[in-house]
């Protein structure tokens, strides 16, 4: 029979008569239908069973002659009553079978180990987890993707992918007092993981191992249930909780997917049922006399299970009837309503969160929209009534589509105001504008009142639009592609494209290393990324699939990147070396890649001819390919070699040994023997003949200069030097026709050794760098002072230059005929042009990574570095640098160009130039104005910025620049970024981001404003066209869409009231009372209502439809007020209230000629204003009225016929009216039989020209009551009025 002891855990699986127990005794499987238990044994300590109930593990206690042998693990076939695996080891304990039934999960010590399942019901170990004494509680999702371990501070993460790789992570929880009392389960989908401790709520994504979303709540969690991917219940020790409350604390939860019911336990022994979409509790289950531990549906819903402390498991039939949906009415004060274009729908909005439309035609309840999750207050319609936009105080506007009003949908939610909306107003375009405040309560701001007035367009919101994140890893650089539909994000070692039309993302994998700057052009198709080794990948798009095209290695540092067309070629311009490099996209394609060298050397040379590298070790010497690395020649056994040149065809090796006193010559192609030449004294500088290789050129340290012929290994003194000592420097042409020598780093002299003529010349810190040109007219020479100096010796003309970048000159070489010289410096090579005055021009450089020592192969743009301990390689130079624009004083912080690529502004903190790509020349420096970001459009305006301020300037003239618009900065600006194509930037705040639009002439409109919190350091992301911008929060990226058209914000002023003119050339709004005029783009117009009121703020604005109209409400008077020539504001009529009681609110009717007014006690006045041509009507008429409504009247809109209006009433009613004309002068003191007594009134005009009527109420007793009633024929009688009648006007139907 079943054991009375306590339930400590139950469940259901896929034999949905059947049920899974364990208590403290053991486990066991009970048949719901013959209520017998199949199998128990009464000693299993922990087990777990497979989701078809055929397989069972457990810990099993063994028993022999009625004593206890201890525990083994024991795995067993139940339908076949066979014992599978039985294991001598107590620590075993199983915890979960995998649903497909082929994975077991169970404990041993503290490890988590996974074995497998195979066909025969064998196990075999998978893979092992080692865990700690702090281990709490194990999980594996259902199918096993993914095991989760609780500790007491944190939670880990695994994934179990076992034929890739395992990975481990670690979720922290804080936890100040070591309690282990927090929840955790795994989400429906495998996805996530959800955790609660103490307050928090807190979700984990498993594919990107971060916090996703964390959730403080009211109360201390005590379980948790997921409903569906966006909604997690929770139950806690708190009351008034969104859902519904226990008596005492909620214990634990389970969710029904397929009956989408929640049940809860608590410790009052009781279990609710709850339809959470309806927020109602639909049912009470009783009969526990403990409190609830745990509940279970079964897959179906149709079953629930429980275990209480009473010891019992009790089985629940849960039977749900189907639910009408009763239409209600407003529970609260009605703020507005709004009439469609149409004059078919009206549509109500309350302080109950709700909006309500109702059938003008039938007179009936629509729909009841309920998405705003704060009072609602302000709503209308566009001009073709397909939508409707409604506002509320939680900071969100709602755009419905009502084309169908009964399947009236939410088209899309704006939750980007950070602010309260007031007032909403259409105009026929297609934007709708909107004032928002946030009621003086914005945080960490010094303004008392913050307003926005901005202008949406329905163009710009799209109901794909959603909430867009990209989780952070790391720099994550980030652009947009030129047609918006792309966003490239680096993420670690990966370059993800995110399809912002399909929501797809690809994934691109290339790199080794973290991805640090990205860039696309030519609408999205092709794309750039950079790692932080300086590896650049250049990706294109085919087919609709990408495909890497290249990949380079660039020098470093690169500090920023941009793409430029120019002369219709694609163009990479970077800043490095401290200055802007312009080089050919198609051209740096080309270059090679990098080879890794496993060669042991000591020093290297260049060969003559440029081909080879000369390595040399203590024994050995290799010539090796300048390309490919390959060794092409291999000398061995040569001992204590000092030095080694190379003949200029590459063929002869020339060695010096010097303790030996002998030069070696080797013939590298083997064709000739070795030649010893005997050398005398010791050898300081030796050199091939370039015009025969058969004749050497030694220099020894006595000063003799010897020429020697190999073959005949004779010798000849060419010359003698004057000094005693060769301990300087001394260098050899090329055809040894000419030496450089110096004495004491100062006199440098050549000698002419065919002529034996003499030249000399004196510069200070010579340091022996020498090199000649192909001609030999030329010589450059080095100084440690950081210059460079061009002799021509028979001209005696010298120039120098100083070298930018401050560092050692360790080699010279002239190239190109003497055309070019390369400077190898100690991290940079340069190469200038030798111009016809013998000026040098920059025309290249390269940044070289740190080495101890490299060579440069200017044939090949190959450099072989290499350091002692390091890696040895071969690099290669971009070959794609054309251009190079550089200032020694003004370094380049930032740059930017026009959109055509012809001009280019480098920016410094201390001024900025503009150069001219094509002549490469300064056209304009200046220190006047600086800034960190730029934006250059078509030579004609430079919008510059700092952190303190923002200029614009006029540079058509650039000997004459124009200051056109200066906007200073109160707080410091982080970022300044600028759209592609030239017209949109974003200045971004601590607190605060801005989109500007730039017109022209240096005027520029606001779009819009963002109050968040802007985190890092890079510049905002923006879209070419201004449509999306990507900015970082927290722990993300955030997309967002920009939906404004114009914004203003406004400081410290109290703003009211917000409507379009009837020509829609103006929108005004009452600031501080007083009426303002505004451009349709936001532009504030210069106008003053002079002479009317003093010392008087107005309260509220309305609009008529015709002729500019408009009407001020202020607390004694009505002014009707035109607008002329769309900036001068007239008064036309002013209409007294002295007479009235206190007046909130009033309307005027589309053609101008009525008004209407309501106060306090709910009376509504009304005013024909064609009666009188007076500028002054003092008063209303008494019998001009209706009095008795339900309650004070919030807010009045006519409807476009123009006769009929609606009122908002206090207590949730709407009531419609309407105006009519009365043709003949007799008085009518006959109310009309169809209406009731209570609610209408006739009104007698002294003139009898009109009467209001009453015909409708929407109320919300009379919904509850009667809407969508059918009435028949009835003979009662209320107020001598049918009771059919009454039902009729509160909604029923016949």
């Amino acid at each position: 029979m079943f054991p009375k002891s306590k339930i400590l855990q139950v469940n259901s699986f896929d034999c949905n008569n059947k049920i899974f127990i364990r208590n403290k005794e053991g486990s066991g499987i009970f048949d719901l239908i013959s209520s017998k238990f199949e199998v128990f044994y009464e000693l299993f300590r922990q087990s777990a069973i497979s989701s078809d109930g055929q397989l069972i593990a457990c810990n099993y206690q063994q028993v022999s002659d009625g004593y206890s042998q201890g525990y083994c693990f024991k795995f067993y076939d139940i339908k076949n009553y066979k014992d599978l695996t039985i294991i001598n080891d107590n620590k075993i304990l199983p915890i979960q079978i995998s649903r497909n039934g082929n994975l077991l999960h169970y404990q041993k010590d503290f490890n988590q180990v996974i074995s497998s399942i195979d066909e025969n019901k064998q196990l075999k170990f998978l893979c092992s987890l080692q865990g700690g004494f702090d281990v709490g509680e194990v999980s594996v999702t259902p199918s096993f993707g993914y095991i989760s371990v609780k500790e007491s501070t944190r939670l880990k993460l695994m994934n179990l992918n076992w034929l890739s790789n395992a990975e481990i992570v670690s979720i922290n929880q804080l936890n100040e007092k070591g309690e282990n009392n927090y929840f955790i389960l795994i989400s429906s989908d495998n996805s996530q993981i959800i955790s609660g401790y103490s307050s928090d709520i807190k979700t984990y994504r498993f594919d990107f191992f971060e916090k996703k979303i964390h959730k403080f709540v009211q109360g201390i969690i005590n379980c948790l249930a997921q409903i569906d991917q966006n909604i997690i219940s929770y139950g806690c020790d708190k009351k008034n909780t969104l859902l519904g409350d226990h008596n005492d604390n909620v214990r634990c939860l389970s969710y029904s997917q397929n009956m989408k019911l929640l049940a809860s336990g608590s410790k009052d022994q009781k279990i609710f049922l709850w339809n959470v979409n309806a927020k109602k509790k639909i049912a009470v289950l009783e009969g526990h006399t403990g409190k609830i531990n745990q509940l279970s549906f079964s897959p179906d819903g149709q079953c629930l299970a429980s275990a209480s402390d009473d010891q019992q498991i009790k089985l629940w039939n849960i039977e749900q009837s189907e639910q009408s949906n009763v239409s209600k009415g407003h529970q609260q004060c009605v703020n507005q309503v709004a009439f469609s274009k149409d004059g078919l729908i009206i549509a109500s909005c309350s302080g109950d969160c709700s909006i309500i439309l109702w059938d003008l035609i039938e007179k009936n309840f629509i729909i009841m929209l309920k998405q705003h999750k704060l009072a609602v207050k302000c709503l209308e319609f566009s001009f073709c009534s397909k939508w409707l936009a409604s506002g509320s105080i939680d900071g969100s506007i709602c755009l419905w589509d009502v084309k169908f009003p009964q399947e009236t949908t939410l088209f899309y939610k704006i939750n980007e105001l950070y602010l309260f909306p007031d007032f909403l107003h259409f105009s026929p375009s297609g934007c709708f504008a909107t004032i928002s405040n946030d009621g003086g309560k914005q945080k960490d701001s010094k303004q008392k009142i913050v307003t926005k007035i901005q202008v949406w367009s329905l163009n710009k919101i799209d109901q794909k639009d959603k909430k867009f994140e990209i989780f952070q890893y790391g720099i994550n650089p980030i652009c947009l592609s030129d047609d918006e539909d792309y966003i490239f994000q680096g993420y670690d070692n990966l370059v993800k494209i995110h399809n912002l039309s399909t929501d797809q993302t690809d994934i691109l994998e290339g790199h080794q290393f973290e991805v640090v700057m990205i860039r696309s052009w030519d609408y999205g198709r092709q794309l750039l990324s950079i790692d932080n080794k300086n590896i650049m990948i250049i990706w294109q798009k085919t087919n609709n699939s990408w495909k890497k095209q290249s990949k380079i290695l660039i020098e470093p540092p690169i500090i920023q990147i941009n793409i430029i067309k120019y002369d219709y070629q694609d163009y990479l311009v970077s800043i490095n070396s401290n200055a802007i490099i312009i080089s050919n996209l198609n051209q740096m394609q080309k270059q090679m890649p990098l080879v890794d060298l496993k060669i042991q050397f000591q020093s290297c040379y260049l060969s003559n001819s440029q081909n080879q590298f000369i390595l040399m070790d203590q024994d050995q010497i290799k010539l090796i390919d300048c390309i490919s690395g390959e060794i092409q020649s291999e000398i061995k056994n040569l001992n204590n070699s000092q030095q080694s040149i190379i003949s200029q065809e590459d063929r002869y090796l020339a060695i010096y040994q010097r303790q030996r006193s002998m030069i070696i010559i080797v013939d590298i192609s083997k064709k000739q023997e070795d030649v010893n030449l005997d050398f005398e004294g010791t050898l300081k500088f030796f050199e091939f003949s370039k015009d025969d290789s058969n004749i050497l050129y030694t220099a020894s340290e006595s000063c003799e200069i010897l020429k020697w012929d190999i073959k005949n290994k004779q010798k000849e003194i060419v010359t003698k030097l004057e000094f005693q000592q060769l301990d300087y420097f001394l260098q050899f042409s090329k055809s040894c026709n000419f030496i450089v020598y110096s004495h004491k780093n100062t006199q440098i002299f050549l000698v002419n050794l065919n002529k034996q003529q003499k030249y000399q010349i004196d510069i200070q810190n010579y340091n022996g760098i020498t090199a000649f040109s192909q001609n030999e007219s030329l010589v450059a020479l080095a100084t440690s002072d950081y210059k460079i100096y061009l002799w021509n010796y028979e001209k005696s003309i010298i120039k120098d230059v100083t070298l930018i970048q401050k560092q050692s000159t360790k080699n010279l070489q002239f190239i190109n005929e003497g055309n070019e010289l390369v400077c190898c410096q100690k991290e940079k090579i340069c190469i200038f042009s030798v111009q016809e005055d013998f000026k040098l021009k920059l025309k290249n450089i390269w940044q070289i990574d740190s080495c101890d020592i490299y060579i440069f192969s200017p044939k090949h743009l190959s450099v072989l570095n290499y350091s002692e301990y390091g890696k040895k390689r071969i690099c290669f130079l971009n070959p794609g640098q054309s251009k190079i624009l550089i200032d020694e004083k003004l370094q380049p912080l930032d740059f930017t160009s026009t959109q055509d690529g012809d001009y280019i502004v480098q920016l410094n903190q201390q001024g900025f130039i503009i150069w001219d790509l094509r002549t490469e020349k300064q056209i304009l420096k200046t220190d006047k104005w600086s800034g960190n970001n730029a934006m250059l459009i078509d030579l004609k305006t430079l919008i510059i910025g700092n952190q303190k301020e923002i200029n614009i300037l006029d540079i058509r003239e650039l000997d004459n620049i124009k200051l056109l618009y200066n906007s200073f900065q109160v707080q410091p600006l982080r970022s300044l970024s600028f759209a592609s194509k030239q017209q949109y930037y974003v200045c971004v705040f601590d607190n605060k981001i801005q989109v500007w639009k730039f017109i022209n002439d240096g005027k520029c409109q606001q779009v819009a404003v963002y109050d968040l919190q802007f985190y890092g350091k890079k510049n905002l992301c923006i879209s070419a066209n201004g449509k999306f911008l990507v900015y970082n929060s927290q722990d993300s990226q955030q997309l967002i869409r920009i939906k404004q058209l114009h914004t203003l914000e406004l400081n410290d002023k109290k703003v009211n009231g917000l409507i379009y003119s009837s020509d829609f050339q103006n929108l005004i709004t009452l600031i501080s009372g007083s009426p303002i005029l505004f451009t349709p783009t936001l532009d504030i117009i210069e106008s003053k209502l002079e002479g009317v009121i003093k010392d008087n703020e107005a309260k509220s604005i309305v609009s008529a439809s015709v002729d500019s109209i408009f009407a001020i409400l202020y607390d004694a008077l009505i002014l009707i007020v035109k607008i002329i020539d769309s900036k001068k504001l007239t008064v036309i009529r002013q209409v007294s209230l002295k007479s009235l009681e206190k007046c909130p609110t009033f309307s005027i009717n589309p053609s101008g000629t009525q008004l209407i007014v309501g106060s306090e006690t709910g009376t509504i006045y009304f005013r024909d204003l064609t009666n009188s041509n007076d500028m002054d009507l003092n008063k209303f008429e008494e019998n001009q009225k209706i009095e008795n409504q339900n309650n004070q009247v919030n807010s009045f809109t006519f409807s476009p016929n123009g006769t009929d209006f609606a009122a908002a009433i206090s207590d949730g009613s709407i009531n419609l009216y309407s105006v009519e004309q009365i043709k003949n002068d007799q008085n009518i003191k006959q109310n009309d039989e169809n209406q009731e007594q209570s609610q209408i009134q006739v009104v007698e005009n002294i003139k009898k020209d009109f009467r209001l009527i009453c015909y409708k109420s929407f109320s919300r007793q009379s919904l509850l009551l009667a809407n969508q009633c059918i009435v028949k024929d009835s003979k009662i009688t209320q107020n001598d009025k049918s009771i059919i009648q009454l039902f009729r006007q509160k909604g029923a139907r016949e």
